[in-house]
């Protein structure tokens, strides 16, 4: 009988955006590490324990991350139908279509266009944020995974100068994406908590129009 009732978000969205916050305080330090070797050439020094240390404070931040996030995504998923939408996908899948291979590249963006959409943002642009969000994303996640075996920063010489290039090209876009997945998580908690309150009968359509 309550397997559909409406869950708060406060808590959540606070915790995926604290976290998002460090993640991106990790990866402004790792780039700017990397733009430090860009700027040395060939003769930069060789990994520095900073550097060491800003490689791992970087995983530990990206778990926290994933964690609060998926968690996050998952509650907000399992509100449309409490908020009276019909979602495509059974709420389940707002964790597992981030771990099944292949379906990982598609669904959680399946998803998260459902979640912005019934905020009632309807502009071409809007919806725009949330593909950019994906694409960013994954084409850092891919960027990074290239340069794992070299993490947190490439060898000395020549190779260093272009793996450092390509690494800051890869914390950059996972920078542009964090900052695009705090909006998103705003934007969709805001709207959802809002179209639940008994000032908002219209849904969730009527709270993203205001």
């Amino acid at each position: 009988m309550h397997l559909h009732r409406f869950r708060p978000l406060h808590a959540h969205a606070l915790a995926a955006n604290l976290c998002l916050l460090l993640f991106l305080a990790a990866l402004g330090s790792h780039a700017a590490l990397y733009a430090t070797r860009l700027a040395q050439g060939a003769d930069a020094a060789a990994v520095t324990p900073a550097a060491v240390a800003v490689g791992w404070l970087v995983r530990w931040a990206l778990l926290a991350t994933a964690i609060a996030f998926v968690a996050w995504f998952h509650r907000s998923y399992h509100n449309l139908r409490a908020l009276g939408h019909r979602p495509r996908y059974a709420a389940g899948w707002a964790i597992g279509g981030w771990f099944v291979p292949l379906l990982q590249f598609v669904r959680p963006m399946q998803i998260a266009r459902e979640l912005w959409g019934a905020t009632g943002a309807q502009d071409v642009a809007s919806h725009g944020r949330v593909a950019a969000w994906w694409a960013a994303t994954l084409l850092g996640a891919f960027a990074a995974g290239l340069l794992a075996g070299h993490w947190p920063l490439p060898p000395t010489g020549r190779h260093a100068v272009a793996g450092a290039g390509f690494g800051l090209a890869a914390d950059l876009l996972l920078i542009g994406g964090a900052l695009l997945a705090v909006g998103i998580v705003r934007r969709v908690s805001t709207a959802q908590h809002a179209a639940h309150a008994p000032a908002a009968p219209g849904g969730l359509a009527a709270a993203g129009a205001t």
